[in-house]
């Protein structure tokens, strides 16, 4: 550990996870939650979900032009503001007929133009 004297200073060396995606709590007829971290503080998140496969697939996505998804169409967008700790929590009402169905999720920071990894899990 390296300690600063008086008028000295440390350069510390933050690296940024970037953009990327969780989910919690997937329990069919419950309400889970799609957590975004990393993103833009205060900037546009676009999240994307598919029900039909990994993809990949190509998007015109306006700002950030067009970019390749890990998603199958139909994709379903939904657009969101990042906190001030550039974090969406999105809470989702799961069906309760939901269990077993398989989801593929995938954002964007619009402000960036970094997508998430691809996230995929089976509602429980």
């Amino acid at each position: 550990m390296q300690v600063a004297g008086p008028g000295e200073y440390i350069r510390l060396k933050v690296e940024a996870p970037g953009i990327h995606i969780s989910v919690k709590n997937f329990v069919a007829g419950e309400t889970g939650t799609i957590l975004i971290g990393g993103a833009t503080i205060g900037g546009q998140v676009a999240l994307a979900y598919s029900l039909n496969g990994p993809g990949p697939t190509s998007v015109n996505t306006g700002v950030c032009g067009l970019i390749t998804v890990d998603l199958s169409n139909p994709i379903r967008l939904v657009g969101y503001y990042s906190t001030i700790g550039g974090s969406v929590n999105v809470p989702v009402n799961i069906p309760a007929n939901a269990g077993g169905i398989t989801i593929w999720i995938q954002a964007l920071d619009v402000s960036t133009c970094e997508l998430t990894n691809r996230f995929v899990t089976s509602f429980h």
